[in-house]
């Protein structure tokens, strides 16, 4: 079976629900790969901006993004990969495709709220309003949707955290 280094991607208790930060975002993946969909989070992201939200976006690629936007990290080490996690609220992945979503299981176990596509992927661990929130493929809109609902609603994204992390123990 596939499976997480829980020594570099773990739930740091200590640091829960800090005051006066942002809310943070993350995507994993490169804006060369199609597959990736991170044209669409960035469309989603675009449409919280135009409607007033803030937040923070933390981008890990493994090559320089063409238009770079909040903060990205190229080809860090994985021990930064999870320090990342464990300071994000949400991790969105839009990937058409997926073999085995590790980014996606690496965030619950960081206790990192997650939004995903139904990709082939996740769907051996990923349960929509349980673990995650699952979005449609090619849809910034309801990307967005799902990120105000957690922006918005903090115990469903403990609810997600708390199941993402019993999930994320199975590997």
């Amino acid at each position: 079976n596939n499976a997480i280094d829980h020594s570099v991607f773990y739930h740091d208790t200590s640091k829960q629900d800090e005051q006066n930060r942002d809310f943070t975002v993350m995507m994993i993946g490169s804006e060369n790969l199609e597959f990736k969909r991170i044209s669409d989070i960035k469309d989603a992201l675009s449409i919280l901006t135009d409607l007033g939200y803030t937040y923070s976006l933390f981008w890990v690629s493994p090559d320089e993004p063409t238009v770079p936007l909040g903060s990205v990290f190229v080809n860090p080490e994985q021990k930064q990969i999870g320090n990342l996690l464990r300071q994000s609220d949400v991790l969105v992945c839009a990937s058409l495709y997926e073999s085995f979503s590790l980014p996606v299981l690496e965030a619950m176990a960081c206790g990192c709220s997650v939004i995903t596509t139904q990709n082939k992927g996740v769907v051996e661990y990923a349960v929509d309003g349980q673990n995650c929130l699952l979005v449609e493929m090619n849809d910034p809109e309801d990307i967005a949707e799902k990120i105000i609902k957690l922006y918005e609603n903090t115990r469903l994204r403990n609810q997600l955290v708390a199941e993402g992390l019993k999930t994320a123990s199975r590997f």
